[in-house]
């Protein structure tokens, strides 16, 4: 899978979390939270965070043949714990965003969801899932085509 093809989703994903849209006052720590920090822990972005966060060191490895099974092990390590720090830092922005943002009853109901059979079976799939969506889409290249259309319909930013 490319590595690079997920990063929009989740760039978008970041900057969707820290938007002004879902600034607000501090949540405290009470059972909306609470439940949040749940929900989030089972989302999007924990179970392919980790997953691209992982590609990315793979790929400065690619980009860095000459370096020894030591300094590779080394910089794996350091991937390890710098995605570490963001995930965190990441969901608990999730779930500050989704405390302030969906009443206490959508709350509940979401993490009732979220503890089901169900919910563990779509999140062991979502991997999959998604390398199949993106091995399906792989040779698609939405700017190009775009560009092309815009092109054929109005004679402008042809290349």
């Amino acid at each position: 899978m490319n590595s690079h093809r997920l990063a929009l989703p989740l760039a978008l994903a970041s900057a969707l979390v820290a938007s002004p849209l879902f600034a607000s006052e501090p949540v405290s720590e009470d059972e909306g939270l609470t439940l949040a920090r749940e929900i989030a822990s089972h989302s999007l972005l924990a179970t392919i965070g980790p997953l691209q966060t992982q590609a990315e060191v793979e790929a400065i490895l690619t980009d860095a043949p000459d370096l020894t099974e030591q300094e590779q092990a080394s910089l794996r390590a350091i991937g390890r714990e710098r995605a570490d720090a963001l995930g965190k830092a990441a969901l608990e922005a999730e779930a500050q965003a989704l405390a302030a943002a969906l009443p206490m009853e959508d709350l509940r109901a979401i993490a009732a969801f979220e503890r089901s059979p169900a919910a563990a079976n779509h999140r062991a799939a979502a991997p999959t899932v998604m390398a199949a969506v993106m091995e399906e889409l792989a040779g698609v290249d939405y700017k190009r085509e775009v560009k092309r259309s815009f092109c054929e319909r109005t004679g402008k930013l042809c290349e």
